[in-house]
């Protein structure tokens, strides 16, 4: 089994690449960061954190869109501090989205 440290680390690579690679190059013309975040959550299914696809990293992202810019320009500087710091910010925008996730749940448990 891959240690979980490195499905993140993955998770948040495959985040970065598709965030800049296709946006940049626009190859669908329309919805490029849509594919890019759904790569990223078929990367979470895949790899087996969350095969039932039910976190919401989408909301989690937005939770902390005012993380992105710094988190993104860590990652291109390409110091170990910069990309640590992506995965990290990555890893967070992933464990919001399955707190909300949780939220859910626990409200239809109530009724």
């Amino acid at each position: 089994a891959v240690p979980t440290f490195l499905l993140f680390a993955e998770l948040g690579i495959t985040n970065t690449r598709l965030s800049i690679i296709v946006p940049a190059l626009r190859p669908f013309g329309w919805g490029d960061g849509v594919i890019a975040r759904a790569a990223e959550r078929l990367t979470l299914i895949t790899r087996g954190l969350d095969p039932k696809s039910l976190v919401p990293t989408e909301l989690g992202y937005l939770e902390l869109r005012g993380e992105y810019g710094p988190a993104l320009r860590g990652y291109l500087a390409g110091t170990p501090d910069g990309v640590g710091g992506w995965v990290a910010y990555c890893c967070r925008a992933v464990a919001a989205g399955a707190r909300d996730s949780l939220a859910t749940c626990e409200a239809l448990q109530r009724g």
